[in-house]
């Protein structure tokens, strides 16, 4: 089996995938592995002006985010459609902040899918993931890499698959 995450996806296959025999291959799509830790950084989550927070904890991305300008107006009308019909969860703060206690990608093969253009990760990362995994491919896009690099990010899929006996 190959495990695929997207963004934060990429923190639940790496514990997710921990210890399971069936699991080939793991592919991280715009996300970094991550390290055994004890806790996460939430700070961000208050600083976001495009998080909507509730009153229980839980926060959301704004769907109109997907509308403006710097991100949304460069999707296809397809893709915004999409986001449009099936809007963001609200996700716990808990989410980011509880220890991760596995890090399935040092012991299962992996490929990292990033964007060149990613944002959402800090300097040195392409250079830090490309010394720790097997396979780093750097797509010259964003974050949104499963919208906008659609192919590639399925060939790397697709590719993680063990080839198939006669």
């Amino acid at each position: 089996m190959v495990v695929a995450g997207w963004s934060y996806g990429g923190t639940v296959v790496s514990v997710a995938a921990d210890g399971e025999s069936s699991v080939v291959r793991l592919v991280y799509v715009s996300a970094v592995p991550g390290v055994v830790r004890e806790v996460g950084f939430t700070d961000w989550i208050d600083e976001d002006p495009d998080l909507i927070r509730f009153a229980d904890g839980t926060f959301v991305l704004n769907n109109d985010w997907w509308l403006n300008e710097e991100a949304g107006t460069t999707f296809s009308v397809e893709v915004r459609d999409y986001l449009r019909r099936h809007p963001r969860r609200p996700v716990s703060r808990l989410s980011m902040s509880d220890p991760q206690p596995a890090a399935a990608w040092a012991s299962i093969p992996t490929t990292v899918v990033l964007g060149r253009l990613d944002d959402q990760h800090g300097p040195g990362d392409l250079e830090r993931v490309a010394a720790l995994v097997q396979e780093t491919r750097v797509l010259e896009c964003d974050h949104f890499t499963i919208f906008r690099a659609a192919e590639p990010v399925s060939r790397a899929i697709l590719d993680g698959f063990p080839p198939r006996s006669t």
